[in-house]
């Protein structure tokens, strides 16, 4: 039988780790403290700030002292792990297999009955469990891409002869890289002030030529999939095209948005049928492509939103309505960045108050009851929109 536990070393690092977050913790407390002589969220940070930060502090805590009480014992028919706060005990004829997924290590039992155990590689012994369980049990990962690679190669859907099906899936696995890369480099270039107009038009547009993409591969390469799947995939691409549309939207402020909700509905909901026509990988229903399929929705909506707000803003050639707003409060609030706030006096009589974030530099040279320029733009898509200045 063999024992493991962490070194001294780790023991003194995480001591001094668990007095620097403790110090932490009390810093935050007594700013929390003395910030109430502010009349801005004090109550929020009360209620709210502490019980966070103590409940942020605990899981550190833990996550620091795990490692270091943690024991990992292999014995002769079996192995076992006791931890801070739980433990568990397998053994070898249990074991059908593992699988190594980043920092963490999965052992598979036999039983469907029992559950999956999951131990982290930062605990002590793990190298050695690694060893033991490659030396006894089959890396069930390698499996699965081995069996779903055979399936694949054998599905007389992709060619007549195992020849043609490889080279179709060569071809399939090109295509996936290239639109992979393109999502990347749409993005980047984005970016370049001249060519931003004719780039998000692209991004815009680029989901759609995928999908048709797609569609033409008869379901050789799939919008995402699994670790192990075979099949190419293009995630990578689809959401740097859809990033690019997030940054792209964030610039800009609408006056009502209950005008923007309907059409970006419409064209997110247009989005995910088209994504479920192309993607054969949801043509049965089991956990994994509900979850993939919830994602996609989410997605696809924030597609829409994202499209409907930068087409309406970004393509509006309207000319301005000038209007003044005055700063009626202005306040800081400080965690892990510092912000600046304003609350603006009602410009028109359908627009309510407003609370905006301004620069360091806006906010220490205007005080309150100094007057701020408001542009008003129609929208490309009849969607009202505003930009506020101090000059």
């Amino acid at each position: 039988m063999q024992e493991y536990t962490s070194s001294k070393t780790w023991k003194v690092i995480s001591i001094i780790l668990c007095s620097l977050f403790l110090l932490w913790l009390f810093y935050i407390v007594v700013f929390i403290g003395l910030s109430r002589h502010s009349h801005h969220g004090w109550a929020l940070k009360i209620w709210v700030g502490i019980p966070f930060s103590i409940l942020l502090f605990l899981l550190i805590v833990y996550t620091l002292i795990e490692p270091v009480i943690a024991k990992l014992i292999i014995g002769e028919d079996s192995i076992r792990f006791k931890g801070a706060i739980s433990g568990w005990e397998i053994s070898f004829a249990e074991i059908r297999g593992y699988r190594i997924r980043d920092k963490w290590i999965l052992i598979e039992p036999l039983s469907k009955d029992r559950k999956r155990i999951s131990i982290k590689t930062i605990m002590p012994g793990t190298d050695q469990l690694i060893v033991l369980l490659k030396s006894k049990y089959p890396d069930l990962d390698l499996l699965e891409r081995q069996e779903g690679y055979k399936n694949l190669l054998d599905d007389s859907r992709y060619g007549k002869t195992t020849e043609e099906r490889t080279e179709k899936l060569e071809n399939a696995t090109g295509a996936s890289k290239l639109m992979n890369a393109t999502g990347v480099i749409i993005l980047l270039l984005s970016f370049v002030f001249k060519i931003e107009k004719y780039m998000v038009a692209v991004a815009i547009a680029a989901p759609l030529v995928f999908i048709i993409i797609v569609r033409g591969y008869n379901g050789l390469i799939r919008i995402a999939d699994s670790k192990n799947s075979p099949y190419p995939a293009i995630p990578y691409g689809l959401c740097a095209l859809l990033i690019c549309l997030i940054i792209k939207c964030a610039r800009y402020s609408i006056l009502d948005y209950r005008a923007v909700w309907l059409p970006a509905l419409l064209v997110g909901m247009f989005l995910v049928a088209v994504l479920m026509v192309a993607n054969r990988n949801f043509s049965s229903v089991t956990k994994a492509r509900i979850m993939g399929i919830v994602l996609i929705t989410i997605c696809s909506l924030v597609y829409g939103y994202c499209t409907v707000v930068t087409v309406n803003c970004l393509y509006d050639t309207s000319h301005s309505r000038y209007y003044r707003a005055r700063v009626l409060d202005k306040w800081i609030s400080r965690g892990k960045t510092t912000l600046y706030h304003f609350k603006l006096s009602r410009w028109r009589e359908e627009v309510d108050e407003k609370h905006i974030r301004v620069s360091m530099e806006v906010y220490n040279r205007l005080d309150i009851e100094d007057a701020m320029n408001v542009y008003v733009y129609t929208g490309k898509l009849k969607i009202p929109w505003y930009v506020i200045t101090d000059q």
